[in-house]
């Protein structure tokens, strides 16, 4: 289904998350930016034109991607800019 957003159009896809391509593998310009479980336990948004990735969920959720050693990861809160290296 394409769905629109502001300033964008978007293909709304539903299927396994092991079907989301993760890094390293090569991306082509077509990769996940925006996804979700069925219960919405959690959500994932990466920004198109930015190369940040944020992740909300449950309390554990974010301290297990927190202290992951393989990911750089910092907390934010609504208020965090978009893009918080340039501030």
């Amino acid at each position: 289904m394409r769905v629109r957003v502001p300033h964008r159009a978007c293909h709304l896809l539903a299927g396994p998350v092991s079907a989301t391509p993760v890094l390293p593998t090569p991306l082509e310009w077509r990769c996940a930016s925006r996804w979700w479980p069925a219960d919405r336990a959690w959500f994932v948004a990466t920004e198109t034109d930015n190369y940040l990735t944020y992740v909300g969920g449950s309390r554990a959720a974010i301290d297990a991607i927190l202290t992951a050693p393989a990911l750089d990861a910092v907390a934010v809160d609504p208020s965090t800019p978009v893009d918080p290296s340039y501030g």
